[in-house]
């Protein structure tokens, strides 16, 4: 491949991955706060913080609290994943670019994978953030 062929590939690749990080990441942010807010409520409301409750219940609902919070991650997870398939592929034929994007530079291939590199690249980051939090409130309180 001569260096011209190389350069318009990759900035078109620039190019497609730029507008997909626009179009999703409001869709991300509004999942991230999303996963927030109910693992802030489960830590809120499960974790006790007084002793008024017998001990062996108080541990089954961290316990629970604990899972649901790891259960809400991957579900979110999930969520974006069908979500930003859905808006990746739905989104050109909405905006009429769909036959624009085919007739340009990269192949029908790049374009896959730059979709698909987008979604799970957010997926990852997404589980990242979440498990984050899992962990720092999941924890049992210390006494």
């Amino acid at each position: 491949m001569s260096l011209k062929v190389v350069i318009m590939f990759t900035s078109a690749i620039g190019r497609l991955l730029w507008k997909e990080y626009r179009v999703q990441r409001a869709l991300w942010f509004l999942l991230l706060g999303l996963l927030l807010v109910l693992q802030i409520l489960l830590r809120l409301a499960f974790f006790s913080t007084t002793e008024s409750t017998s001990s062996h219940i108080s541990s089954l609902d961290e316990q629970w609290a604990t899972w649901a919070m790891w259960f809400l991650v991957f579900a979110v997870q999930v969520i974006f994943i069908v979500a930003s398939a859905a808006i990746s592929f739905a989104g050109e034929r909405e905006e009429r670019t769909c036959d624009l994007l085919v007739h340009h530079a990269p192949s029908p291939w790049a374009i896959l994978l730059a979709k698909g590199g987008i979604c799970l690249a957010g997926s990852a980051a997404l589980y990242v953030c979440g498990a984050f939090v899992a962990l720092l409130l999941g924890r049992s309180n210390p006494s």
